[in-house]
């Protein structure tokens, strides 16, 4: 029983951690999507 519940407990630290590095990649590529088109108005 002590293993399962450690095993949710990492499960749950890694969803935890994976949506905070989501979050950031979004935000990341985001703010460099809005960065291109003023630094490259030829296109």
């Amino acid at each position: 029983m002590s293993k399962s519940e450690e095993l949710k407990e990492r499960i749950n630290y890694l969803k935890g951690f994976l949506t905070v590095l989501f979050g950031t990649t979004v935000l990341i590529i985001g703010g460099l999507v809005n960065l291109y088109p003023s630094k490259e108005p030829n296109q």
